[in-house]
C-alpha cells in the first residue's frame, strides 16, 4: 500500500494550522505525525512526546524516535530542529532539505518497521518556499492542506491576497479556520473548500482534548470529514 501524505502550510502563524493537523490526524488514523515546524515545536509537546531525537535525527546518523500516541497514532517530534533553529545554529534551506530526505525515506522505513500506518501528516513552519512546497506536492504527490484563518473570507488587503494566492496555487484543499458568527455568509467563503468555526481551547492543553473541543461544533466535525475523505480518496 502506497503510504499517502498530507502537509498542512500557511502565510501566517497562530492560523490554525497546527491544531487542525492534530485534528485531522485523531480523525483519519493509522497515521505518523511529523513535526516540521522548525519555529515552534509545539505539536510535539502538546502530544506530551519525550524530548528525544526526532526527525532531524537521520540526517546525523542518530536513532529516530517515534511516540506512539495510539496502536494506530505516532508522532516523531521536532524539538532538536526548533532548538538549533531558535539559536541560530541551522537555517530554513539546511532544515527543510533534511525534511525533504527524512520524507522520501519513510515509506521504506514504515515498511521495514511494520508500522500500522498508511498516512504521513505534516505541520510545517509558516511561509515556506514557494519551490519548497512544489516539491513536496510534485515529489511525494502530496495533498496540501493551505490553511488561513477568518480574514481569509472576510477582508484581506489586496497586497495580502497576491501573497495569499501565489500559496493557494499549490493548495489541493483551502481552510478557514477560527471563523466567527456570520462569517460563513461573508463573499469571500466561495474561495474555500473547508471551513471550521473558533471554540474554546481547554485549559488543559492536550492533543485529546483539543480535538474533542474541536469536535464539539458539527461545523467543525464536517470540515474534518472532509479533510480526512479527499486523504482517503487521493
Amino acid at each position: 500500500m502506497r503510504t499517502k501524505f498530507a502537509v498542512f502550510f500557511s502565510v501566517d502563524g497562530g492560523v490554525g494550522k497546527t491544531t487542525l493537523a492534530l485534528a485531522t490526524a485523531f480523525e483519519k488514523e493509522r497515521v505518523l505525525i511529523i513535526d516540521a515546524d522548525w519555529e515552534k515545536a509545539d505539536l510535539s509537546s502538546i502530544f506530551g512526546v519525550p524530548k528525544k531525537p526526532g526527525w532531524l535525527a537521520g540526517r546525523y546518523g542518530k536513532d529516530v524516535y517515534v511516540h506512539k500516541v495510539r496502536p494506530n497514532l505516532y508522532v516523531i517530534p521536532g524539538y532538536e530542529a526548533a532548538m538549533l533553529y531558535q539559536s541560530g545554529k541551522i537555517g530554513d534551506s539546511e532544515l527543510f532539505e533534511a525534511l525533504y530526505d527524512t520524507l522520501v525515506a519513510l515509506p521504506d522505513a514504515l515498511a521495514e518497521e511494520r508500522l500500522p500506518v498508511d498516512t504521513v501528516i505534516v505541520d510545517t513552519p509558516k511561509a515556506l518556499q514557494l519551490t519548497w512546497i512544489e516539491a513536496l506536492q510534485r515529489k511525494l504527490k502530496a495533498l496540501m492542506y493551505f490553511v488561513a484563518d477568518r480574514r481569509l473570507v472576510t477582508r484581506i488587503a489586496d497586497v495580502k491576497m497576491q501573497i495569499y494566492g501565489r500559496y493557494m496555487r499549490y493548495a489541493s484543499l483551502i481552510v478557514a479556520n477560527m471563523l466567527e458568527k456570520g462569517d460563513e455568509k461573508a463573499p469571500g467563503i466561495k474561495m474555500v473548500n473547508a471551513f471550521l468555526t473558533r471554540v474554546k481551547m481547554p485549559s488543559d492543553y492536550s492533543a485529546e482534548r483539543i480535538y474533542k473541543a474541536i469536535l464539539g461544533d458539527r461545523r467543525n466535525r464536517e470540515a474534518l470529514s472532509l479533510l480526512v475523505k479527499w486523504i482517503k480518496e487521493k
